[in-house]
């Protein structure tokens, strides 16, 4: 027992030695050291996570530890208020001078403004940065589609189909942002994809496992919301529909939306005449939603959240029908009889329909 008993004691001293020389540095971190005489300069850009944050720090020497920063950050709550912009920092510096300089909002940095609407597909993205000069559209989609962006946690959630048209169609998110002029095209799509990460919360993830759906299923079903609502208003009820149609057993189980005929005509074939290529067999009826059962094989746009929040939270009805005339009234039916009644109803009262889905006598 008293054998034991020593050995157990020297092992405690080991440990407490061991926790009490990572207190030390932990300490010694946190509080600096001697100050360098020339400032190093960090770039920041906007969108980059307090990970991406840290590391930059660490490959330009400001900090020894990424993890003992990270735990700084984590017990002082700062995260959240680090800014984006060029920044003079000092090695040496203690944790607490370098998370005030980063709090601190850079107004001197030049930046371009760019907006992207809800809705928008990623060609449409393409021109808006390259309209704004930032770069042309063709790197613009050569690096959206092919760039490895696995440093974002929610890219290795996509999932694509074989015939999927653009790898990121659906992920960039729509919002306003600035860019660096003189940014490279993967720090620019990289800050699109870090948004919607942001916005593809744990909650939001969770809610498409109960659903049964993928990430990818979710952002395609809202690029329908996104197109055939518009108004967040009817955004819950034309989910519902949708919805009912995906159900399994389903009467109708082709979505019938003429967004996927426009995406396919103003988008798709443009694109492959224009560089004078053929289009991959099969691509059309992939997502040509008459043809298709269920959803077709990607996203038709670019969806905004309350698209999305939609898609997650549908109204629970018993339709499989709607149309939409142009004040934006919702005309909802169970059978295509009573479709076709709804269109005759609207065509009388109108003389036209904005917007079907079910074109009646499937």
């Amino acid at each position: 027992m008293k054998k034991i008993g020593v050995i157990g004691l020297i092992i405690l001293i080991a440990l407490m030695a061991v926790a009490g020389s990572g207190y030390l540095y932990y300490s010694s971190s946190v509080n600096g050291g001697k100050l360098s005489a020339e400032p190093q300069t960090i770039k920041i850009e906007q969108g980059d996570s307090p990970s991406s944050i840290t590391t930059n720090l660490k490959e330009n020497g400001v900090i020894k530890s990424e993890l003992c920063f990270k735990v700084y950050l984590k017990q002082t709550e700062t995260s959240p208020t680090l800014q984006y912009g060029t920044f003079e920092i000092n090695k040496g510096m203690s944790y607490a001078e370098i998370v005030e300089i980063l709090q601190a909002v850079n107004t001197d940095v030049e930046t371009v403004t760019v907006t992207f609407p809800e809705g928008s597909t990623v060609i449409q993205f393409a021109n808006i940065m390259e309209k704004a000069g930032l770069c042309t559209a063709d790197e613009f989609l050569e690096e959206a589609n092919n760039g490895d962006f696995s440093e974002v946690p929610i890219w290795s959630e996509i999932k694509h189909d074989d015939n999927v048209f653009m790898k990121s169609e659906g992920y960039l998110f729509p919002s306003t942002y600035e860019f660096f002029p003189d940014d490279t095209v993967h720090n620019m799509v990289k800050k699109l994809y870090s948004q919607f990460d942001k916005v593809w919360t744990e909650e939001r993830g969770d809610k498409a496992k109960e659903l049964g759906f993928s990430v990818s299923d979710i952002v395609s079903l809202a690029s329908f919301i996104q197109e055939e609502a518009g108004d967040p208003v009817n955004m819950p009820g034309v989910s519902g529909v949708f919805h009912n149609r995906l159900a399994e057993g389903s009467p109708y189980p082709k979505l019938q939306s003429d967004v996927s005929w426009y995406y396919i005509s103003d988008f798709i074939r443009p694109y492959y005449a224009d560089r004078e290529e053929k289009a991959p067999d099969g691509i059309e009826e992939d997502y040509y939603t008459y043809d298709c059962i269920g959803l077709p094989a990607g996203p038709l746009s670019c969806p905004g959240e309350a698209a999305i929040d939609a898609a997650l939270n549908p109204e629970i009805n018993d339709y499989y029908f709607f149309l939409t005339d142009f004040s934006a009234k919702y005309y909802y039916a169970v059978t295509d009889e009573e479709h076709l009644a709804n269109i005759e109803t609207m065509k009388s009262i109108n003389g036209e329909i904005k917007a079907s889905i079910g074109g009646g006598g499937e």
